[in-house]
């Protein structure tokens, strides 16, 4: 009887150990995927989750206005601001402005130095919690 108890005893040991070791291994989250952009040369809309659509036209004239802004603007508290937080297929810098001011919630178009539109993000703010940011979809 007392074999039976310390095989089990020891078989037991085995397993916990075994789950407590897998338990410490670092997870390795899986590198993020670049968000793919809009060809610049061909036309293209972008749709929000919520339904929301913005055309090219309107998108690249925010654009031309924050590039034109940001060649005579030193502040580094107003829009446009430095973009660092999805990745998008597409090289340079990248910088967002607002499409519009008013309630929530803000959409906005995020572009190079180049003046290639490389995508469209809808933010909505929740009360005690980070920002809830929401990529939109070309077509």
């Amino acid at each position: 009887m007392k074999l039976s108890t310390i095989s089990g005893a020891s078989t037991l040991f085995c397993i916990l150990a075994q789950v407590k070791a897998f338990s410490i291994a670092p997870i390795q989250a899986p590198l993020p995927v670049p968000l793919p952009s809009p060809d610049p040369n061909q036309e293209f809309n972008f749709q929000c989750p919520d339904g929301k659509r913005f055309t090219k036209f309107e998108l690249m004239q925010v654009v031309l206005g924050a590039s034109e802004y940001m060649i005579t603007n030193t502040s580094e508290d107003q829009y446009p601001l430095k973009y660092e937080y999805l990745e998008y297929d597409i090289h340079g810098e990248l910088w967002y402005h607002i499409m519009k001011e008013g309630p929530e919630p803000h959409y906005f178009v995020i572009f190079n130095l180049d003046k290639q539109i490389a995508g469209l993000i809808r933010r909505t703010s929740v009360e005690d919690e980070d920002d809830i940011l929401e990529p939109c979809g070309f077509m």
